[in-house]
């Protein structure tokens, strides 16, 4: 079974690379760690409600970075291309 999922990612990966499918299959552990609540210590994953605009917008502002900078290269590229 482990097999056939690391075929299946590899050939997702060789016919559409995409750094997120790499960072997905990295995240799964810690995902699975954080939701079936082991190895860590009580109060590991809570955040003070103060703290949580704050992890948001740092969230939200690493997810539009990228895309903005990822449109003005596209735009630049365009421009660019005979």
């Amino acid at each position: 079974m482990k097999a056939l999922l690391a075929l299946l990612l590899g050939g997702a990966f060789v016919w559409r690379p995409s750094p997120l499918q790499l960072i997905a299959v990295i995240a799964i552990p810690e995902a699975w760690r954080a939701l079936r609540d082991e190895g860590r210590p009580d109060g590991y994953y809570e955040a003070r409600l103060g703290q949580r605009p704050e992890y948001a917008a740092l969230y939200v502002g690493l997810v539009v970075l990228p895309a903005v900078m990822g449109h003005d290269v596209h735009d630049m590229l365009a421009t660019a291309r005979p």
